[in-house]
C-alpha cells in the first residue's frame, strides 16, 4: 500500500466525481436553490475537514519515517499472524479520532511492513470498538448499557475479519 494514484484509485475517484456530478444536476432539475443550499454545506464542510486532513496526512507522513520498519514487521507485519492480528485490534481499538486521523496512520503502518490481515483487523477494530469514542460520544448519549452491550456484541467482529483474512492470505500489494 503506497497511498493513492493506482488505477484503483483513479476509477474510485472517477466514480465519486460521476456520482457527484449527477446528485448535482437531480437536485438543481428538482429546485435550483437546494442546489446552492447544498453547495455551500459542501463548501463549509470542505473548509472544516481540509486543515485537518492535511495535518493528519502531514503528521502521517512524518510518522512513516520515524516508524521503525523492522519493528513494525515484527509486531504486525505479514509474518506476525494471530499474534499481530491481536495486536492491532488492541491498537484499533484505542486509536482516537475519527477516518482523518486513522486512515493516514494505516497508510503509514501498511508502508512501514503492516501485514494486510493485521490491518484489516486494525480498521475494523477502530470502527467496531473505538474506546475513545464510547467514552465521550456512547455513554453520554446512549447510556453506559446499550454503549456496554454494543461493544459487547462487538467484541467478534474484529477477531473474525482478522483471522478470515489470515486464512485467505490477504495481503496489501
Amino acid at each position: 500500500m503506497t497511498g493513492f494514484g493506482s488505477f484503483g484509485d483513479l476509477m474510485s475517484m472517477a466514480i465519486i466525481y460521476l456520482g457527484a456530478v449527477v446528485a448535482g444536476a437531480l437536485c438543481w432539475r428538482k429546485n435550483p436553490a437546494l442546489f446552492h443550499q447544498g453547495v455551500g454545506i459542501a463548501w463549509r464542510t470542505i473548509k472544516g475537514i481540509a486543515p485537518m486532513l492535511l495535518i493528519a496526512i502531514i503528521a502521517a507522513t512524518f510518522l512513516e519515517q520515524i516508524l521503525p520498519g523492522p519493528l513494525i514487521g515484527n509486531l504486525i507485519g505479514p509474518d506476525s499472524g494471530i499474534y499481530g492480528v491481536s495486536l492491532a485490534i488492541a491498537i484499533g481499538a484505542i486509536t482516537p479520532g475519527g477516518p482523518i486521523v486513522s486512515f493516514p496512520l494505516v497508510v503509514a503502518l501498511a508502508n512501514a511492513g503492516a501485514g494486510g490481515p493485521q490491518v484489516m483487523a486494525f480498521v475494523t477494530s477502530w470502527s467496531t470498538l473505538a474506546v475513545m469514542r464510547i467514552i465521550v460520544f456512547e455513554i453520554p448519549v446512549i447510556g453506559p448499557k446499550f454503549a456496554y452491550r454494543r461493544f459487547v456484541t462487538s467484541l467478534f467482529i474484529a477477531p473474525v475479519v482478522g483471522l478470515i483474512a489470515l486464512a485467505i492470505g490477504v495481503s496489501l500489494s
